[in-house]
């Protein structure tokens, strides 16, 4: 089933696009070696709506630290275009 925000035009929910920012910023935080356990702090920022097809999401380390690690999260649209960024901090 999908979820969408606004039928009309079909975009996925912004609550989703959250999520994958989230998730994809501790996941590569824990790949780098980060402890990260839990999100301390999150920011999302969306571009344009997630319409129909896949989407990528990109993370980038920004901080490892002994407290808190930080990443940076971009997620792109099946046309390369960027639909949501944002950046997480996390406890350690």
């Amino acid at each position: 089933e999908e979820i969408v925000s606004n039928p009309m035009i079909g975009s996925a929910h912004g609550g989703v696009l959250a999520s994958l920012v989230d998730l994809t910023g501790l996941y590569t935080l824990i790949a780098g070696g980060a402890a990260a356990k839990a999100t301390a702090d999150l920011h999302v920022d969306y571009h344009r709506p997630a319409t129909t097809g896949p989407l990528t999401a990109h993370g980038q380390i920004v901080k490892i630290g002994r407290q808190i690690s930080v990443a940076e999260t971009q997620i792109l649209g099946p046309d390369g275009k960027l639909v949501a960024s944002g950046r997480g901090a996390y406890f350690s």
